[in-house]
């Protein structure tokens, strides 16, 4: 069930879900979202489980780089110049642990977003394979994960952002 509320500290968010969110985030090159303030992010409770922890729900991608519309540009809380630039605004988590498990979970989807990506009929043969490409940039990145987990410490959000 979705919770209200404007503000969810981060101790209070599934930290396995919030790093797939913000990995998703990336991936897409969309920054025109924060977890903190619930800005294009809902929030799921279980309704099986007991718990006060909850799962962030990312919506609202028209200013991702992957949509590319004409009006979209980078948040005044970034340091990138275009949307089609990505930049990292997870939380920092201690142990690169934490960063692999996200990454393979992304590595485990590949085949399966490239997959939907050439089967969406609904775009021109063009933009399926400007799409590919942009999301295979992102999957490149991947290939050296060392290199790719010290970016991604580099940007990191603190739990306060």
């Amino acid at each position: 069930m979705e919770i209200e509320g404007e503000f969810v500290k981060a101790e209070n968010v599934i930290e396995e879900e919030a790093d797939k969110v913000a990995l998703f985030q990336y991936m897409i090159g969309n920054t025109d979202w924060r977890i903190k303030s619930g800005h294009n992010t809902k929030f799921m409770k279980s309704i099986t489980r007991v718990s006060q922890k909850v799962t962030p729900v990312p919506y609202d991608f028209d200013y991702a780089g992957f949509v590319g519309t004409h009006y979209s540009h980078p948040q005044e809380w970034t340091s990138i110049e275009t949307v089609k630039e990505r930049e990292y605004m997870g939380y920092c988590r201690n142990n690169d642990e934490a960063y692999l498990k996200t990454i393979k979970h992304f590595l485990d989807k590949k085949a399966e977003i490239l997959n939907t990506i050439e089967s969406f009929t609904y775009l021109s043969e063009r933009e399926r394979k400007e799409l590919i490409k942009y999301i295979e940039g992102f999957y490149s990145l991947l290939d050296n994960q060392d290199r790719f987990i010290n970016i991604l410490k580099d940007q990191c959000r603190s739990n306060d952002f």
